[in-house]
């Protein structure tokens, strides 16, 4: 929690970082922990951490909001506080900050145009958030009458689930899971809704890949995207099939007004996030994904669920990716861990998860550690092969979407230029 009558942060990283000059930013504090177990972490915005470019003062008034611990708005002024909105926009979190403002006592108010802007934000969300309603009713309808069980991954299922208010917790698009088995029935309901598939890549690799990407219908250009995943990572060892039936036979049910479904139960839900947060957006990390931890933590019972949760960890290869989530949100979100499970020592760790967390933190920017995954994880030489080919030469459609213009006769071009992207960034 935030101390009001001190302009320091009496989290974790402020107490255990005594070798953190006074001269670090406030970005730079919080992240400390985190930092030190994966060095790599960085914030998203434009530019890169566009959050260090935010002043202390207005910063700590923010966390201060994330932390429900309130201090008193700075006097800044009215441009700064608009650049705070710059800066806050890609983090997801400004719904999340008008609801927490309407609480709040006169004095700890920001000013009325700040309060404006984000009250503007938080109307927006809420009409995405029907349209999500709408659209998440109709697929749920679809494969329903299919017969395809189902499961709403992240944005709607953790504003519904855990969040105050759904408004708060913004999505960008649709994540949904089912059994892999049924994958292909899965695509072909989409396909028969108007959705494009941007690459079949359960035929590919169902071992090396998690998910397929599929485009809204041309004549519904409101609908989200949609993400269907067969399995919540990549690189998958073996037991596959037996675990996600494991998530489907521990889900919990979720309604609103407009839909009823079923999503991952909280400490699975937990895991999910913190394997999202360390394998693949530890490099533009956005502070709803730290609050989704923070709430998701909250609502495990103690001792019971994080018993489970320390020992499904093991399960899922996860320890170091749930201690880099978990120290994100005490610091930026205030979550108190229960005495017993505060120490990230004592927790069981996966051998095999020691070994590859370099590799699977770095994929995405370093080739080397990509193909090293890639032949650890494939289980035969056709697979092998067919991921390869298909590293060298993805869908069409999924190469018009990453590196556009890919049409027509300007499509070996934009091979070469994912290539070239390999050749000058990736062999590091």
């Amino acid at each position: 929690m935030i101390d009001r009558e001190s302009d320091n942060m009496p989290g974790p990283q402020h107490r255990r970082s005594g070798d953190i000059g006074n001269t670090t930013t406030l970005v730079e504090r919080l992240t400390g922990d985190a930092k030190r177990v994966l060095p790599g972490l960085q914030f998203c915005g434009r530019p890169s951490d566009g959050l260090s470019s935010v002043s202390d003062e207005l910063l700590r008034y923010v966390v201060g909001l994330l932390q429900g611990a309130p201090v008193h708005p700075p006097n800044a002024a009215e441009p700064a506080w608009a650049e705070l909105l710059t800066c806050l926009s890609p983090h997801w979190v400004i719904p999340l900050l008008y609801h927490q403002i309407g609480s709040l006592a006169a004095e700890f108010a920001p000013p009325q145009a700040f309060t404006d802007s984000l009250r503007f934000e938080f109307l927006r969300s809420r009409v995405r958030a029907e349209r999500l309603d709408q659209q998440l009713g109709e697929l749920l309808a679809a494969f329903r009458n299919a017969g395809v069980p189902i499961l709403v991954l992240k944005g709607p299922a953790l504003a519904y689930g855990v969040y105050p208010n759904s408004a708060a917790r913004p999505s960008s698009d649709l994540d949904l899971l089912v059994p892999p088995r049924v994958m292909a029935k899965a695509r072909a309901i989409l396909v028969a809704l108007g959705y494009t598939c941007m690459g079949k890549k359960y035929e590919v690799s169902k071992q090396l890949y998690r998910e397929e990407l599929f485009a809204p219908p041309t004549n519904s250009p409101m609908h989200f995207w949609i993400e269907v995943h067969w399995d919540l990572t990549e690189f998958s060892w073996p037991g596959r099939e037996r675990r996600v039936q494991d998530l489907f036979d521990r889900a919990v049910n979720i309604a609103t007004d407009a839909v009823r479904f079923e999503g991952l139960s909280p400490v699975d839900a937990l895991i999910h996030r913190a394997l999202n947060n360390a394998w693949w957006h530890y490099r533009d990390m956005r502070l709803i994904w730290i609050y989704d931890v923070a709430l998701l933590a909250r609502h495990l019972s103690v001792p019971d669920e994080w018993n489970i949760l320390q020992k499904r960890c093991e399960e899922w290869r996860c320890r170091l990716a749930l201690e880099l989530s978990l120290r994100l949100a005490q610091a930026w979100a205030g979550l108190q861990l229960p005495t017993g499970f505060d120490d990230f020592s004592t927790w069981p760790t996966a051998a095999a998860e020691r070994k590859m967390w370099t590799a699977l933190t770095q994929r995405h920017t370093r080739l080397f550690p990509y193909l090293r995954l890639l032949l650890r994880g494939s289980a035969g030489p056709p697979e092998l092969l067919r991921a390869s080919l298909n590293l060298l030469f993805p869908d069409r459609a999924w190469m018009r979407l990453k590196y556009p213009p890919a049409d027509g006769w300007r499509l070996p071009g934009a091979y070469v230029r994912r290539w070239w992207r390999w050749i000058s960034q990736g062999f590091q």
